[in-house]
This record gives structure tokens, sequence and C-alpha cells, in this order.
């Protein structure tokens, strides 16, 4: 299959079926895997529609994003009901085979996330943060204007700032 998954669905011989979940995004990975994020858990599939792992959500999900074609990359909010979850505002990287990788925690509500590569912004109102998918801290950027997107540029080092009228490098 070529590496953006053309011909991945025609080539499927199979339908799976999950009672009581939501699935919200689903998305063609590296070798071979549908990835298929629900409301309560992640699912990796292959061509066959064979489940080869489950890894339960016990956060509501914020976002929902693929860094790559390798890596899952999800922010939470508050945890469901009756579970005991992770800190809301916390940002999970997991890997193809259904494991953590890494995780680190803003301490606030997270209302924006863009991913690059190798890392990830994650912002609250105007103040942002980038992460690597070590879960370590890059920098801190508080923005004195509203920004409606952020992106990385050249790596992880130098970001856009996008406004409402204008944009600037970082």
């Amino acid at each position: 299959y070529k590496e953006d998954g053309k011909g991945y669905a025609d080539a499927m011989f199979s339908a799976v079926q999950k009672d009581d979940e939501f699935i919200t995004e689903v998305e063609y990975m590296d070798g071979n895997k549908l990835i298929c994020i629900g409301d309560r858990n992640i699912y990796a599939f292959d061509l066959w529609g064979n489940e080869l792992w489950t890894k339960p959500i016990t956060n509501k999900i914020s976002f929902a994003k693929f860094s790559g074609k390798q890596k899952v990359v999800l922010a939470y909010g508050e945890p469901h009901s009756n579970v005991e979850g992770e800190e809301a505002g916390t940002v999970e990287w997991i890997n193809l085979s259904g494991r953590t990788e890494a995780k680190y925690s803003t301490g606030e509500n997270i209302n924006y996330m863009s991913v690059g590569k190798n890392a990830a912004i994650v912002g609250s109102y105007n103040k942002f943060t980038g992460i690597s998918d070590q879960g370590k801290q890059l920098w801190e950027y508080k923005s004195p204007q509203d920004l409606s997107d952020m992106l990385f540029i050249n790596g992880n080092d130098t970001v856009m700032c996008v406004g409402k009228t204008s944009a600037r490098i970082v």
C-alpha cells in the first residue's frame, strides 16, 4: 500500500462492530494498522479486521491527533464518571503497540492542540506550551493577542503564530 494508506480501505475484508462505543477518529498508520479512537477505548486493527490491541481511555478527550503515521497524541479533559483518570490538561503519546510513550500535564484545561512530527503545541487561552514526544516541555509562549493557529516550522524550534489579521514567526 502507498504510504498515505490509499487502497487500504479497498483491501479490508471484514467489518468490526463495537457496542456502546462512539468512534470519533480512524486513521491508517504504519505497519498496515487501522487506529480507531473511541470515547472509551483506542483500538488497533489489521487488514482483516482482527483486533490487535485495546487501550482504555479514562478521560474525556479534548483533542485527538496523529503524529506522522507512528503515534497517537491525546489531550485529556476531565475523567469519565466513576473512573480514576488522568489530570485534566494531560497530553499522552501512544505508540502503535498501544503503549504510553510519554505524558505531560499542563495543569490547565487544553483548548488548542497542534501536532508536529516529534512534538505538540497545546494551548490554554493565550498560553501555549511546546512539548516533545518524550514528555518534556520545550518552551512556553504567552501571546499578547488571540491566535487561531500555531504551527511548527522547520522542526520544533520555530513556530508560526496565526492571528485574525496577521501571522508571525517566533
